[in-house]
C-alpha cells in the first residue's frame, strides 16, 4: 500500500523536484503580455514588403531568451520566468512543474498568503505518553499499561513543499546510553494535498497501573522493561477549500493563513503496529496473576482505512493563528493476536486529532502542537486500545 502511495505522489510531485518558488501568481504574468506584446510589432509588415520567415523568427525569438544555464550563472533563474529558454525535455519537466503548482497551490490570496522563501528550518521538541487499555477474554485478565514522558528533541528541514525530521530520545543521548526511542517523518505539504510518511520506535520502561486481580484489582505503580511498539505508517488527504484554508499555515509553516477558514478533508491511512509486552520481564509479584493464555501479549496491526474530517484556521490577531483538526477513519485492520499464526481481519475504527497555536514574526516562527492518535484492536480472544498523546514546541527560520 505504501509504496503504491508513493509511487502515486512521486508521479504527481516529479515536476516538483526542480529548484523553484513556492508559490505560484494568479494574475497573468506581465512578461507573457510583454512577449506578445513584441511579437505583434516583429509580426507586422509594411505595405510591399513580404512577411517574416516563422521559423526565422522562433530562432531570433530564442536566441533572444536567456538560456537555462546562464540563468542560474548569473542568479537570475526563476522557474516562473518564461522568457528563459530549455531543451525540450528539461521544458517539459519545467511545464509539468508550472502545471502541478498551479493544481496544487493556488490559493485565494484574500484568505492566503505565500512566505516567500523556499527553506525552513526547525527545531523541535516532542513530549510522548502512550496509554494500553487490554483484556485477555479468556483468562479474565485487564490490565492498564503507560509509558513514562518520552523527551525527543530534533531537526526539521523543509524545502518548498517537501519536509524531512528525525528526533531522537534525549534522554538517553545526553547520559550516554543507546537511544530507544526515535521518530523520522517525511511530508509533503501544499495547498491541497498533505502526506506523510513516518516511523517510530518506543522500547523501554512503562508503567503498570492495573494487573488483573492483582492488588485486588486496584490501581498501582510497578515499573515494567518489556514493552516494545513500533509503528510504520502512511497518511494522505486531501483538502476540499484549498482557496481559503491551508492545512499548511498551521502544521509546515510554508503559508500564512490571513482570515478565519476551515475545510472537510478526506484521505487514506496506512499503518502497521507492533506491540510487543515481554511477560518473562513482569515483576514477581505479578507472575501468580498471568493466565497461561497471556504468557505471549504480542500484538500486529495493519490498517487500511479512509479519513474524513474537519480543519479550521482561526486568526484570532495578527500573525496569530490555532488550528483545530478531527479525522477519524473507518477501513480494514488485520490482526495477529497473541499465540495465532494467521491473520484475522476486522473492522478499523481509529481516530486522530491535531491543535496547534502559532505565531509568525518576520522570517521567524514559534509554535506548540497537540496530538492524540487513537487505535483500536478487537479480537474473539484479545482486546487492546492504544492512546498516543503528543505536544511539541517549535522555533523555525525562513530563508
Amino acid at each position: 500500500m505504501i509504496r503504491h502511495s508513493l509511487s502515486i505522489l512521486l508521479l504527481l510531485c516529479f515536476g516538483l523536484c526542480i529548484k523553484a518558488s513556492e508559490s505560484i501568481a494568479t494574475v497573468p504574468d506581465s512578461s507573457l503580455c510583454c512577449i506578445a506584446a513584441a511579437d505583434s510589432v516583429i509580426t507586422t509588415t509594411s505595405p510591399g514588403r513580404a512577411a517574416p520567415d516563422s521559423t526565422a523568427l522562433e530562432a531570433d525569438s530564442t536566441a533572444t531568451r536567456l538560456w537555462w544555464r546562464d540563468a542560474i550563472k548569473q542568479r537570475r533563474f526563476n522557474i516562473g520566468d518564461t522568457t528563459i529558454a530549455y531543451p525540450k525535455f528539461l521544458n517539459f519537466c519545467v511545464n509539468v512543474y508550472r502545471w502541478g503548482n498551479k493544481f496544487l497551490n493556488s490559493y485565494d490570496t484574500a484568505y492566503v498568503k505565500s512566505v516567500g522563501k523556499k527553506w525552513k528550518i526547525q527545531l523541535r521538541y516532542n513530549g510522548m505518553i502512550g496509554t494500553y487499555h487490554g483484556k485477555v477474554r479468556d483468562g479474565d485478565l485487564q490490565y492498564f499499561i503507560n509509558s513514562r514522558l518520552v523527551n525527543y528533541a530534533g531537526l526539521r528541514v523543509q524545502f518548498l513543499i517537501f519536509g524531512l525530521e528525525y528526533m531522537p530520545d534525549i534522554d538517553n543521548l545526553l547520559s550516554g546510553r543507546p537511544i530507544k526511542h526515535r521518530a523520522t517523518r517525511f511530508s509533503i505539504n501544499c495547498n491541497r494535498l498533505f502526506a506523510e510518511l513516518y516511523y517510530i520506535k518506543n522500547v523501554g520502561t512503562v508503567s503498570i497501573r492495573r494487573f488483573g486481580d492483582y492488588n485486588n484489582g486496584r490501581s498501582f505503580k510497578l515499573s515494567f522493561d518489556g514493552m516494545d511498539r513500533r509503528v510504520l505508517g502512511f497518511d494522505a488527504f486531501y483538502i476540499f477549500n484549498h482557496q481559503h484554508y491551508a492545512h499548511s499555515a498551521a502544521y509546515g509553516i510554508s503559508k500564512l493563513q490571513l482570515r478565519s477558514a476551515g475545510s472537510f478533508i478526506l484521505g487514506i491511512q496506512y499503518s502497521k503496529q507492533e506491540c510487543e509486552f515481554d511477560t518473562s520481564l513482569l515483576p514477581d509479584g505479578l507472575k501468580p496473576y498471568t493466565p497461561q493464555i497471556a504468557n505471549n501479549l504480542n500484538y500486529l496491526m495493519k490498517d487500511y482505512a479512509i479519513n474524513i474530517g474537519y480543519g479550521y484556521n482561526w486568526v484570532f490577531h495578527r500573525n496569530w493563528l490555532f488550528n483545530i483538526t478531527a479525522t477519524p477513519s473507518l477501513g480494514l485492520k488485520r490482526i495477529k493476536s497473541p499465540n495465532d499464526s494467521d491473520y484475522s481481519y476486522h473492522i478499523a475504527t481509529n481516530f486522530r486529532g491535531r491543535i496547534s497555536l502559532v505565531h509568525n514574526r518576520n522570517h521567524f516562527y514559534y509554535g506548540l502542537y497537540g496530538t492524540i492518535n487513537g487505535n483500536w484492536f478487537n479480537s474473539t480472544k484479545y482486546l487492546l486500545y492504544v492512546n498516543v498523546f503528543d505536544i511539541n514546541a517549535i522555533a523555525g527560520f525562513r530563508f
